[in-house]
């Protein structure tokens, strides 16, 4: 869970001249809606769109956009990063460092309007800045700035040597890195902003909501598939692994262990009574907006459901289709960015 693990991936045929993909043919390569394709390791992106036929178990959909090396692939990783990169978004930017206790982090920077109303972007658990570029277009429609920034843990996570911890603490440590950017932010005459989190992203922005040197300045949260509840959600993820529910007990004191979270590579130890917004009496005191899938098995939308009715005057959830975790942009764009624009239209 707060390792970074061996990505699954599946066989490939990419045809350039046509701008066409085969894939096999599963729930996810056959959804509707938009997503990507990492080929040749990290090393090239596809974006896919429509599926533009379907025979003898595969499906082969339209290439919508190629960034780096897509030749000669023949296997790739399916995913809901539909941008590879700051480049692909189709909205201007700017590469930026961010300073953190232990130097600086890369930033994506898109100025957009008269940078009085920020957007800060905030990627999930074993990801990258590329899973957070998905609200950056309506963000942007909106004339907010955005700020896509790296943090401990991701797999950008280039501030130390390989031997060095990088393994999440499930947002704690992440959350002193984003504060960085949210200065960051402050400092370039942001008088308000937006964190727009994804999944760990929303663990995050609920932190910085409480405790944020620049709190007084975050004035909406958007929650993406939020994780409200860590030991919850590692609970999910052992049974679907098939783990016995004794391991759940000691597996949880050790990640809040000085010395046993160093056996996952961690910086320091976790707090899963700081990791949940559902079994204490922890008001969300900002507005926020919830999209959340019913067929989220990660984090699950009754939880979010639950932070709404702990919250009913400041947390509003909105329900899409069933989809898998942090596919509701995919899938429903449209439906996506409608709610936001409602939302967060000025």
């Amino acid at each position: 869970m707060v390792l970074r693990g061996r990505p699954k991936v599946i066989p490939a045929t990419v045809d350039v001249a046509e701008q066409s993909i085969r894939l096999p043919a599963t729930a996810g390569t056959r959804m509707p809606g938009e997503y990507g394709v990492w080929v040749n390791g990290t090393r090239g992106h596809l974006r896919v769109g429509d599926v533009l036929r379907e025979d003898h178990g595969f499906v082969e959909r339209r290439i919508e956009e190629s960034h780096g090396d897509v030749f000669h692939a023949s296997e790739g990783r399916w995913t809901g990063h539909a941008f590879a990169h700051a480049s692909t978004v189709g909205v201007d930017y700017e590469d930026v460092d961010v300073p953190v206790e232990d130097g600086s982090r890369p930033a994506w920077l898109f100025p957009v309007g008269d940078g009085r109303r920020w957007a800060v972007h905030l990627h999930g658990i074993k990801s990258s800045r590329a899973s957070a570029l998905r609200s950056v277009p309506i963000a942007a429609e909106l004339g907010m700035t955005s700020l896509v920034p790296a943090f401990y843990g991701d797999v950008e996570d280039d501030a130390a040597p390989a031997a060095a911890p990088q393994g999440a603490t499930l947002g704690p440590r992440e959350a002193r890195d984003v504060d960085r950017a949210i200065a960051f932010a402050v400092e370039s005459g942001a008088e308000e902003i937006v964190l727009f989190g994804w999944s760990m992203g929303a663990t995050i922005a609920l932190l910085l909501a409480e405790s944020s040197q620049y709190r007084e300045r975050i004035t909406q949260l958007v929650l993406v598939g939020p994780a409200v509840s860590w030991k919850a959600s590692i609970e999910r993820g052992m049974a679907a692994a098939k783990l016995p529910s004794w391991v759940g007990p000691p597996l949880f004191r050790s990640l809040e262990s000085r010395w046993l979270s160093r056996l996952a590579k961690m910086a320091e130890p976790t707090s899963f009574a700081r990791l949940d917004w559902l079994s204490v009496d922890r008001p969300v005191n900002v507005p926020t907006i919830v999209l959340h899938s019913a067929g989220d098995t990660d984090n699950e939308l009754a939880e979010s459901r639950e932070l709404e009715r702990l919250n009913p005057s400041t947390v509003a959830v909105h329900e899409f289709p069933p989809v898998p975790h942090l596919m509701e942009w995919n899938a429903h764009r449209e439906l996506f960015e409608s709610l936001l624009r409602e939302r967060l239209s000025s």
